[in-house]
């Protein structure tokens, strides 16, 4: 049946070449459109995680729901010094966090206080190179950097003072009166309102902490890896529960998961219609072979095998179609992953308000590949299907008569 496919291609080539480039062509469309969305999706999540959260956080319990400063991670030091012997763990470090009231002469914001390690957020973290004006932290106690709302809306400027009072644990003051050397501009305003970092030696003094954390925040190898990483850290520290990013940021995962949706819309109305164009050939291929048919029918083919015989030209079709768009789109995508695609002049606002890469880059992911290939491959069964309807209904008589 196959070789018998295989030889009525062959006898309108130009035909047969057409269906299939338009077959390849649908598909390395495909790879490359959804290609770029999984680099495009990996670099909002990097630019996410290294401003905030970091690939997961090894947290208490109930300190997602309730993040106070009561609800801390024991033992801070020797728990990084673990996690740092992880084959799976590229980084790990400690952070403190609470809300905290920032004042400056007669001017007073809430802040949401950090107690960071410099040398740390310096290598892993994106906040060090949004420094608008003055440095990041160095280490010295007596240092601050704020978000630039912040400052603005304190009235404060580089080397002013600040004080920042807290309560500890226990629920008494803590104070703090840093300088500020450094005035970070992320773009997003909810942060620069509220962004407030010190060294994590000067928190633990000020809010009488030992060896304490709010979260130790770890940053993967392999970060598509980072939610399996986070169930097995949970099942090695528990009580402790280890939350990888979908679960810290879920406005995120959920922003790309309705992108990813309406995409695959599209990509659905693609095939579609290369469905369309199919069906037309195997429209003309049906009524050009009506004689032939009839011919096969009277020497004791069924129409259910000439179904077949139809559904397998179909395949062979579409298989060559889909290697030659793999093959094609793959090439594209690992040639663009290299050199990148220029966004332009017009994109420099963007890029520096947002902080995004000049060049955008695929990713090759294999479900990439795979998804467009089952696509086509069902779409060109379909469209095969649809057409030897028509020979259910043919007579062989009828058939051989016609012209």
């Amino acid at each position: 049946m196959l070789s018998l496919a295989w030889r009525n291609l062959g006898r309108n080539r130009r035909r047969s070449t057409l269906t299939a480039l338009a077959i390849g062509f649908a598909v390395m469309v495909l790879v490359f459109a959804m290609s770029m969305q999984t680099g495009q999706y990996a670099i909002m999540i990097d630019n996410a995680t290294r401003l905030a959260s970091g690939h997961l956080q090894l947290q208490a319990a109930d300190y997602l729901d309730n993040p106070r400063l009561a609800a801390v991670v024991e033992h801070a030091r020797d728990l990084t010094e673990i996690l740092l012997a992880d084959p799976a763990v590229a980084a790990a470090f400690p952070r403190l966090a609470t809300f905290a009231l920032a004042s400056h002469g007669e001017r007073s914001y809430g802040a949401g206080v950090a107690g960071v390690v410099p040398d740390a957020e310096r290598t892993w973290s994106s906040l060090p190179s949004m420094v608008e004006s003055g440095r990041y932290l160095a280490g010295s106690p007596d240092e601050a950097v704020v978000g630039s709302l912040l400052a603005r809306n304190l009235g404060v400027t580089l080397n002013d003072e600040l004080v920042i009072l807290g309560t500890t644990r226990e629920g008494s003051i803590a104070a703090l009166a840093p300088r500020v050397v450094g005035i970070i501009s992320t773009g997003i305003d909810e942060f620069d309102r509220s962004l407030l970092q010190v060294p994590i030696d000067a928190f633990r003094d000020a809010f009488e902490l030992d060896d304490e954390a709010s979260a130790i925040v770890v940053m993967a190898k392999r970060p598509g890896e980072a939610k399996a990483l986070a169930a097995s850290l949970s099942r090695q520290f528990a009580p402790l529960h280890a939350r990888a990013w979908p679960e810290l940021m879920p406005e995120l995962e959920q922003a790309i998961e309705v992108d990813r949706v309406s995409a695959y819309f599209i990509y659905l109305l693609l095939g579609i219609m290369v469905t369309f164009s199919i069906v037309n050939t195997f429209i003309m291929t049906v009524f050009e072979r009506t004689r032939e048919l009839g011919m096969l029918m009277a020497i004791g083919l069924t129409p259910g095998r000439l179904q077949v015989l139809m559904q397998a030209e179909a395949a062979l079709l579409c298989l060559g179609g889909v290697l030659l768009g793999a093959i094609a789109g793959t090439a594209l995508v690992l040639w663009l992953h290299d050199v990148g695609i220029p966004l332009g002049d017009v994109s420099d606002e963007l890029v520096r308000r947002f902080h995004m890469p000049t060049r955008m880059y695929p990713a090759f992911d294999w479900f990439d590949l795979l998804i467009p290939s089952l696509l086509m491959l069902a779409a060109t069964q379909i469209a095969a299907f649809l057409p030897t309807l028509r020979i259910r209904k043919l007579q062989p008589m009828e058939a051989l008569r016609a012209t």
